[in-house]
């Protein structure tokens, strides 16, 4: 599968650039598994809050993904660390399933590898975008 363009807010990108940091700086152990956050990042096409495409999936955005193989669905929200336990179905943007989907789009697959294996995940709706409804600094 080729990579596709993904887009990312600067108010996002800010954010994931502090908490790589922190990340690397309080736990310097962890900066193996931070390396694909980083270049996902690195490959992102940076607009601002306002000009993000509504069908695009940001920071705080809820997402119904359909896992290709199984043709199962499943409603995810893309969240900081630190709120994992504030929203249903969190996915952190420290796991692999949280870096592989931020910035693509509806009808765009991605690949993440699970524990289980390689998985090929379809976005099939952006159920919220804290960006479409004017929450520009979630």
């Amino acid at each position: 599968m080729s990579e596709k363009d993904i887009y990312i807010t600067q108010h996002d990108l800010e954010r994931l650039k502090k908490l790589v940091c922190d990340i690397a700086r309080n736990s310097p152990g962890e900066e193996g598994s931070l390396g694909k956050l980083k270049d996902e990042l690195s490959r992102g096409i940076v607009v601002s809050p306002k000009d993000i495409p509504e069908n695009v999936i940001t920071m705080n955005s809820r997402v119904l993904l359909k896992d290709v193989d199984s043709e199962t669905t499943q409603t995810y929200w893309l969240v900081f660390p630190d709120k994992v336990n504030a929203v249903k179905n969190p996915v952190s943007i420290l796991s692999p399933l949280g870096t592989a989907m931020i910035g693509y789009k509806v009808g765009d697959a991605f690949a993440w590898e699970s524990p289980s294996g390689r998985k090929q995940m379809e976005v099939l709706d952006i159920l919220y975008q804290p960006e479409r409804v004017g929450n520009f600094n979630l």
